[in-house]
């Protein structure tokens, strides 16, 4: 079950972490777990995260995030086909998984301010004429994704989670 390798931005800590939080549920999951399974220090996780539930709140950012990367082609797409898109395929990622989806989401802490791939489907927003100038595509996009997040998070507590997380 192991995730081996590198610990570049704390990735195989979040995987390992969301495994052990699959298996045996994020109250029954420790640190010690955690870093057993990561083959490493708790002092070398503690470099990384300061609690289990700062891995949750990454693993939900990195979630999203993927889905606003630039590479996606978003940004280069007209506005509101661009929206869709994104939303759509964020959508489909929790539904192949919505009951851990939805408890995980119900404990992670989002970051507040955009991804820059999001700012970016704004800039080009704007460049086209689609959107107003007045606001910043960082402000716009800003609340898009607070938008975006909060619907995410209705959209998941509307059927009650099967299971603990």
């Amino acid at each position: 079950m192991a995730v081996q390798g590198y610990y570049r931005d704390g990735f195989t800590i979040i995987e390992n972490a969301i495994g052990l939080f699959r298996e045996q549920g994020f109250e029954a999951t420790t640190v010690r777990g955690i870093s057993l399974a990561c083959e490493m220090s708790e002092a070398t996780f503690f470099n990384y995260f300061s609690t289990k539930d700062a891995v949750l709140s990454a693993w939900a950012h990195g979630l999203v995030e993927r889905h606003f990367e630039p590479e996606n082609g978003l940004a280069e797409s007209r506005l509101r086909p661009a929206v869709r898109r994104l939303c759509d395929c964020l959508a489909l990622t929790l539904e192949g998984d919505r009951d851990f989806a939805a408890r995980a989401w119900a404990k992670a802490k989002l970051p507040l301010g955009p991804p820059d791939g999001v700012v970016g489907i704004f800039e080009t927003g704007q460049a086209a004429g689609e959107l107003r100038r007045d606001l910043s595509a960082r402000q716009l996009g800003g609340i898009f994704y607070a938008a975006v997040c909060g619907t995410l998070a209705d959209w998941l507590a509307r059927e009650e989670p099967r299971g603990s997380l």
